[in-house]
């Protein structure tokens, strides 16, 4: 959950050491952001702020319970998804071999890339639901519509100059 530190907050100028934040309530802070920078100090000794950003991690319950005490607001909830190592070294490798495919002209870029997608959503580096979800359909739709066009257009004389 993302907390944000309110100006009469009770744990303005505390750390997270002071208020023993994981023995009392089994949360762990996970990040402090502050005026839109991550701070590089260390987490249990830096001393919070009004307006401080707070990434918090622990049971939801615990979690409203410390912003009620503590004066904080929690912000909206949004997914945080940790990336798995082990897939994105394998999407690295295969957006670099087709890049290199397309780089020696063995296949036209085009279908080096469509390969690329294809073999990232074989082997489940990316789930095939997003890829779906990021297609343009309305520009797909848009040059299907176009293709009668330009063959009207090409065969009426119209497109020579």
């Amino acid at each position: 959950m993302e907390l944000v530190v309110r100006p009469e907050s009770a744990i303005v100028g505390r750390s997270a050491s002071d208020m023993q934040l994981r023995s009392r309530y089994g949360l762990n802070l996970l990040a402090v952001s502050r005026e839109g920078t991550r701070s590089k100090a260390r987490l249990r000794t830096l001393k919070i702020q009004p307006g401080d950003l707070l990434l918090m991690q622990g049971p939801q319950e615990v979690l409203a319970e410390f912003a009620a005490d503590s004066g904080c607001a929690p912000l909206a909830e949004r997914e945080l998804r940790i990336p798995n190592k082990r897939k994105a070294w394998m999407a690295g490798g295969i957006m670099a071999f087709a890049v290199a495919v397309a780089a020696f002209g063995l296949l036209p870029a085009a279908i080096s890339f469509a390969l690329g997608v294809l073999a990232s959503m074989a082997l489940r580096t990316i789930p095939p639901r997003a890829v779906y979800a990021a297609i343009d359909w309305p520009v797909v739709v848009l040059l299907g519509a176009l293709i009668p066009v330009a063959g009207a257009m090409a065969s009426t004389g119209t497109a020579g100059g």
